[in-house]
């Protein structure tokens, strides 16, 4: 360990300060890094993250289950291309947070969920219903 360390030199010092620093984080395991070195977790967490499907905040609250929308319409012949309306009963992360892979699809949504949405999601383009939405809901017409 460095605290029981006498050196000779200032540039001994900064050596082995250096090389006690790459060895802890590129070798040391850490248990508050899943028992991996800090360098390899960041790799780990660049990599989760990267295959994130949701929003991160949402994601890291709540912990939700993704289910690949993919996967889950070819259970029942159907791809997303094919979908021309989506009916959302109301604008929880978990009701509607795929909306926007169904490109091509009407959005129908509650009037009073949408002007309760519209102040704050950047989905939105205006506050009336019927507008286009410019993202996040799809860029079909939403009614």
């Amino acid at each position: 360990m460095l605290s029981r360390r006498h050196f000779a030199t200032k540039d001994q010092a900064r050596r082995d300060i250096v090389r006690f620093a790459d060895a802890y984080n590129h070798q040391r395991r850490h248990s508050s890094c899943e028992m991996l070195p800090p360098v390899a977790y960041e790799r780990v967490l660049a990599a989760r993250a990267a295959q994130m499907v949701g929003h991160s905040f949402i994601d890291e609250l709540y912990s939700p289950v993704h289910h690949d929308l993919d996967e889950a319409l070819a259970r029942h012949g159907v791809a997303v291309a094919d979908v021309t309306t989506v009916i959302t009963s109301h604008l929880h992360f978990d009701h509607c947070g795929q909306n926007h892979r169904f490109t091509g699809a009407r959005v129908i949504v509650q009037q009073s969920e949408f002007e309760a949405a519209t102040p704050t999601c950047s989905w939105a383009s205006t506050g009336r219903s019927g507008d286009t939405a410019t993202s996040g809901l799809g860029s079909g017409r939403m009614r």
